[in-house]
């Protein structure tokens, strides 16, 4: 994944060996200070999407900072390293925190999509969306407004299951922009 359609975000150059993608959405093995393209599993997409789901449940990332605003240019040179530093290294805010109706099950399922540790996360898209059927199926308290979202991943991620940085994940990520 760790793309987004959305305009002005800040883009990683694409070099030959190098890593590329959009800050925020990248996947903490994406943001490694050294990159190895073979760390790239269906986990980084769950990452990827944990962010998403994150963002349009809450309407925010789930970093204390923005990545993108850490971003500094000087000289005509970019450097990213404390943008993926936070994405490496600093926890994700716990929804609740940010709001209390977000129901306990379901920040855990956020939670274990964006654990730093690719282990510890969903193994794939699938794992994913079937966690987020899980919890629809027995919450009739979320509200309409967060439930839109989780329905909408939870019918198109098989779609993108196991396909990292195709037109179907880029779909997604537009469908689930308010």
């Amino acid at each position: 994944l760790a793309i987004d359609p959305m305009e002005g975000a800040e883009r990683l150059p694409s070099e030959r060996g190098g890593l590329f993608g959009t800050l925020p959405y990248m996947s903490p093995e994406q943001a490694a200070k050294h990159f190895d393209p073979h760390a790239l599993t269906p986990a980084s997409d769950v990452y990827s999407l944990g962010v998403l789901t994150y963002e349009s449940l809450l309407g925010r990332l789930p970093y204390d900072r923005d990545p993108v605003e850490t971003v500094v240019v000087n000289e005509g040179l970019t450097d990213y390293r404390e943008a993926t530093r936070i994405i490496r290294d600093e926890p994700c805010m716990p929804p609740r925190r940010v709001d209390r109706s977000i129901h306990p099950s379901l920040e855990a399922i956020l939670l274990k999509a964006l654990e730093k540790d690719p282990k510890r996360r969903y193994a794939n898209a699938a794992e994913f969306a079937r966690a987020l059927r899980r919890h629809l199926a027995w919450s009739i308290r979320l509200d309409l407004a967060k439930c839109v979202p989780i329905v909408l991943l939870a019918v198109f991620l098989p779609v993108v299951s196991g396909q990292c940085g195709n037109t179907a994940t880029q779909t997604l990520a537009i469908t689930l922009r308010p």
